[in-house]
């Protein structure tokens, strides 16, 4: 199996299959030449994984399966879609995209820029092209469909925090991977203070990896767990969230051809 680099990082926001090679470089990052060996392979991965915009832009369809803490499940049909410029890309998520007035619905994007902190937004359900920026908390509340997934999980935002650090090499899911520790200093109520990743050493691409809360318990884990050849291209057809606290999952599902 061989995925590219970005694959994971575009799964999560439904890009699937081929992103490209990693591009960019990890940039000015402080005093680089001073971190110990660990820190600067842990910041190399990240910042590969940071780096590489979609090749093309994307629409593409799929549905979210949610079971919360009572046990009820139902199905979220939502829509992807990838806008790239010149200097930037933004990934927009929406969800029951048939129409509802349900706030959990709330039109929501990511935008992406090389060497800059991510940028989230939101549209209003009346006027689903009237985007606003999201403050840093409310970005970390603010589900996808009422799912598991924050935009902030969609928007990879560990990546992007001060502390990353290549823990081990070790075997999962039949192959070998880098366990990248990503640490926030400061990460607030409800926030993750430290999340684990691992990635395939072949590909790159994350196939594991588990959130903790500011206490340092388990919050959430995400997997990868199916993929169908399409046209010569890995594509993700199912991963998973679960919310191990208030114990909850959620699925998405993709519609591959």
């Amino acid at each position: 199996m061989k995925l590219s680099r970005y694959c994971w990082a575009l799964c999560l926001w439904i890009g699937l299959g081929w992103m490209g090679g990693p591009g960019g470089s990890m940039g000015a990052r402080g005093a680089e030449s001073a971190l110990a060996p660990d820190y600067l392979e842990g910041e190399r991965l990240a910042a590969q994984l940071r780096a590489s915009p979609p090749a093309e832009e994307m629409n593409l369809k799929g549905r979210l399966n949610i079971r919360d803490a009572s046990g009820a499940v139902r199905d979220v049909p939502f829509e992807f879609r990838t806008v790239v410029t010149p200097t930037n890309w933004m990934a927009i998520y929406r969800s029951n995209p048939a129409g509802t007035n349900d706030a959990r619905h709330t039109p929501l994007a990511v935008v992406h820029a090389a060497g800059q902190p991510n940028a989230y937004w939101q549209s209003s359900l009346p006027q689903p092209n009237a985007w606003a920026p999201l403050e840093a908390g409310e970005a970390y509340e603010k589900s996808f469909g009422g799912s598991d997934f924050s935009i902030q999980d969609l928007g990879l935002e560990f990546l992007h925090w001060p502390q990353q650090r290549l823990v081990r090499v070790e075997m999962r899911k039949s192959r070998s991977c880098h366990v990248l520790e990503s640490t926030h200093p400061r990460p607030g109520t409800g926030g993750y203070s430290r999340v684990l990743s691992w990635l395939d050493v072949e590909s790159g691409g994350l196939l594991l990896a588990e959130a903790y809360d500011s206490r340092g318990k388990l919050l959430k884990e995400f997997a990868v767990n199916s993929m169908k050849k399409v046209d010569q291209r890995w594509q993700v057809q199912q991963m998973e969230m679960r919310n191990v606290q208030q114990r909850s999952r959620t699925r998405l599902e993709f519609e591959v051809k």
